[in-house]
């Protein structure tokens, strides 16, 4: 039992679907198995040599036509549009769509006859006529397009024939001014006056010209020996105006639109105009004439090119400056240097002239050395300083020259209502003025309050004071200091002290005199200097004792400084 023909495997040949023909399974059992049918065996596919190689697709060139080669292709082949009408009978071919519905169109077309083929004929001579009608009205259309561009075209040709022409007419007349300009300067008629009249008139009146043809140029080129002739009898120290008004107009016609100089004003100034103050400056004017220099700079300031008023600045104003300043002697010199260069400090600048302050502290410290604050010439020479130099600076220079003298007048100085010599100390309180506060209040507070305010409670102490006296003589001494002194909280609390210790007595209160004094000055050094009278000066060395035991520090920069002072050695930084 079981399966009499067992199903039979054949192996399917390759890329065949499924119920192809001979799949079958036989129905007999006796029935012989098929054999398969033998393949040969399958080559393996050899890889192309240049399978790796990328292949690249030929480029094709883009040929690019124009408007002409396109419009003339649409006219040489005209559009033929062909409507088949499948309706009737027979299909025909019609060529617009006007008479698609004509019945009777319609009806010709379907009737069949005799004059069948005629009517088709006919109709095909009309089809055609029609077609050739309309390419021959896009023809029409686009030969009245031409003919109007052409129109278009021929009025622009026209406007540009006109303005040629016009701009002929004004070259020939440029031409000929200019012609009779070169003609008149070769003659020797054409004036610097009539050059700038000529010049102004080329730039307003051919404007166009005046910038292309570069007419600026060839009106310089006659100015520049105009401007030497005219300016050979200049003298610019005593005529510093002159000629002003006249290059400031040709500025004005060589700058640019915005305003600007140009290369050629600044030639015309360099060749031409330039060289004569120049020599003037460094042949004939003397440092000390500030008045002429300074005019004839600020005169020409506006007009010259800063870089080239800033190269005569530097290179013949300051040199002179510098030379005068290293010949100026404060011991013999009756003119003060500051009335010679102060004045150039506006147009020169503190910075640009800082290389000239160094000699002149150098000069000042070494004249001040012999000073005596009676001496009243110190303060009127340095006075003018102090807003000059830089804080450091004057601050170096009134440590080493004059504090220490003003230190050694004021512990001298003695206070007696009796017989009371202010000399002294009017020499030291007008030092207020120039003298930062943290330098000169401790000379006050320790050198003059002390005595002050002793000899006060001592006169209050007597059997009978005159009080009315004593408040004139405390107001008389209070009106001796300058205001700013005044506003200050430290002399203010001086003053109310010594108005307390005179409260407090006429109160009948007792008061000692350790109580209410300041304390007491430093001591002197080990070996003071002698005591010099007011009518000579103070030497070099008690000036540096009493520098030194008023306690102001030295750097070792003015350490140097002060060793050259005393060698007569000129320190250069």
């Amino acid at each position: 039992q079981g399966i009499a023909n067992p199903i039979d495997v054949k192996v399917r040949e390759k890329h065949r679907a499924l119920q192809e023909e001979g799949e079958k399974v036989d129905s007999t059992a006796a029935a012989p198995p098929t054999a398969m049918p033998q393949r040969g065996p399958e080559e393996p596919k050899r890889p192309s040599e240049a399978s790796w190689r990328k292949t690249s697709k030929p480029k094709t060139k883009k040929v690019y036509k124009t408007a002409e080669e396109i419009s003339e292709k649409v006219t040489a082949t005209p559009i033929l549009q062909k409507i088949v009408d499948m309706r009737g009978a027979q299909p025909r071919v019609l060529s617009s769509l006007e008479n698609l519905d004509s019945q009777k169109e319609y009806a010709l077309a379907t009737r069949s006859g005799p004059l069948t083929p005629l009517v088709h004929n006919l109709r095909l001579l009309c089809d055609l006529s029609e077609v050739e009608i309309q390419a021959l009205h896009r023809k029409l259309k686009h030969e009245r397009d031409t003919l109007v561009h052409l129109h278009r075209e021929q009025n622009t040709l026209q406007q540009q024939v006109s303005a040629d022409h016009t701009q002929t007419g004004r070259s020939k007349e440029l031409m000929d001014v200019l012609a009779n300009g070169l003609q008149r300067f070769r003659d020797g008629y054409l004036s610097v006056d009539s050059l700038t009249d000529l010049c102004s008139m080329l730039q307003h009146k051919y404007p166009q010209e005046y910038s292309q043809l570069g007419l600026a140029s060839f009106c310089v080129s006659l100015l520049m020996p105009l401007l030497r002739r005219t300016l050979a009898s200049w003298e610019p120290l005593k005529q510093p105006t002159a000629n002003v008004h006249l290059i400031k107009s040709w500025k004005l016609l060589l700058s640019d639109h915005n305003g600007t100089g140009s290369p050629l004003f600044d030639a015309l100034i360099q060749e031409s105009i330039l060289p004569t103050p120049r020599n003037a400056l460094i042949n004939q004017w003397h440092a000390r004439d500030v008045e002429t220099a300074l005019a004839l700079c600020e005169a020409w300031e506006p007009i010259l090119p800063r870089v080239t008023f800033d190269l005569l600045l530097n290179q013949v104003i300051l040199p002179k400056l510098s030379v005068e300043v290293d010949r100026w002697n404060p011991r013999m010199d009756p003119v003060p240097v500051h009335s010679w260069l102060h004045p150039w400090l506006p147009m020169l600048g503190s910075q640009r002239m800082d290389p000239l302050w160094h000699p002149i502290r150098f000069k000042l410290s070494t004249c001040l050395a012999e000073w005596h604050p009676s001496d009243g010439s110190a303060f009127a020479m340095l006075h003018p300083w102090h807003k000059v130099f830089d804080q450091s600076s004057w601050e170096s220079l009134l440590s080493r020259s004059i504090l220490p003298k003003l230190v050694y007048v004021m512990r001298e100085f003695v206070v007696n209502p009796r017989g009371q010599d202010i000399s002294p100390f009017q020499w030291v309180i007008c030092w207020a003025e120039v003298t930062p506060n943290h330098f000169f209040l401790p000379i006050i507070e320790q050198e003059f309050f002390p005595k002050w305010q002793h000899t006060l409670l001592m006169w209050l102490q007597f059997e009978t004071p005159d009080y009315e006296e004593i408040t004139r003589w405390y107001l008389g001494w209070k009106n001796m200091f300058p205001p700013h002194l005044l506003d200050h909280d430290r002399i203010k609390l001086q003053f109310k002290r010594a108005l307390d210790v005179m409260n407090q007595v006429m109160a009948g209160i007792n008061v000692t005199i350790e109580s209410h004094t300041m304390p007491p000055p430093p001591a002197p050094p080990k070996t003071p200097a002698p005591p010099l009278p007011p009518t000579k000066p103070v030497s070099s060395t008690a000036a540096t004792v009493s520098m030194d035991d008023w306690g102001v520090g030295l750097s070792f920069k003015e350490y140097l400084e002060r060793v050259a002072e005393e060698q007569s050695v000129v320190m250069v930084p």
